[in-house]
């Protein structure tokens, strides 16, 4: 009996050391899950992403959100069309290392009314064994941009002189701000150019409706005066002659035509 006893004490002591070192090692084990904020993700528990939205769509941003099942980053990939992997997205935001379960990302220089597919990317890391959520693919659609009403001023100079620039205009919204300017149909003859809409632009949230107007170029005045001349009745008439003045732009009485004549 004293044997057997023995052995059933020796077989209680190493039962209560097994169950003390299982006990530790628990111990161990969850601080570091829960340093992490993980502690719905394990070997058995993936990590899973859920509630995925597009909030507050605007003419060039949205708010992307989600929830996962624990603490993890937060990334999101899109494009103007439909990918299977994330690899294949044109565009993606930077990875926020910032461990939530409610994740939100800014997405922003978007296009206007341009439809958007888009995939969230989650990583957990416990235990050095990193657990990766990517959702499927979802969809948003930016708002439309606003219209702005641009009409151009008619503008006038003189052959030779500078362009009035900027060319002026007007518009029906007069809270934007416009960066660029209008530009005009090149050439500097006397006549008519169009005003176009240059490189003028009122930023990704307007769409320029554009009115253009005409650049007018009138002839610079140019003073002709004749010289006086005299013949003996009878005999052939004199060369006329005379001296033009008020040339501009480099030009010379050489672009001059034709002749002067006399009253019979």
């Amino acid at each position: 009996m004293t044997g057997q006893g023995n052995n059933m004490k020796n077989i209680r002591i190493a039962f209560l050391s097994c169950l003390i070192l299982l006990t530790c090692l628990t111990s161990l084990a969850l601080p570091s899950l829960a340093s992490a904020g993980s502690t719905n993700i394990s070997g058995t528990i993936p990590l899973t992403v859920s509630n995925v939205k597009a909030l507050n769509v605007t003419i060039i941003t949205a708010d992307i959100s989600w929830q996962t099942n624990g603490d993890a980053t937060s990334q999101v990939f899109y494009d103007t069309v439909s990918h299977t992997n994330t690899a294949d997205y044109a565009f993606h935001s930077a990875i926020n290392s910032t461990l939530v379960s409610d994740h939100n990302v800014l997405l922003t220089s978007l296009s206007p009314d341009t439809t958007y597919y888009y995939r969230v990317k989650s990583v957990a890391v416990i235990g050095g064994i990193a657990f990766t959520a990517v959702s499927e693919e979802y969809i948003f659609k930016t708002e439309p941009p606003n219209m702005v009403k641009v009409t151009a001023d008619p503008q006038t100079k003189v052959y030779g002189s500078t362009d009035p620039i900027p060319f002026t205009y007007s518009c029906d919204i007069p809270e934007v701000t416009f960066t660029g300017n209008l530009s005009r149909t090149p050439g500097g003859n006397a006549g008519t150019y169009p005003i176009n809409q240059g490189d003028l632009s009122a930023g990704p949230e307007y769409l320029i409706e554009y009115t253009g107007a005409n650049l007018t170029i009138t002839p610079a005045p140019l003073t002709v005066t004749a010289a006086a001349k005299s013949k003996v009745y009878g005999a052939s008439d004199p060369p006329l002659t005379y001296v033009a003045t008020g040339f501009v732009n480099g030009d010379t009485s050489i672009i001059l035509t034709g002749s002067l004549s006399r009253a019979s």
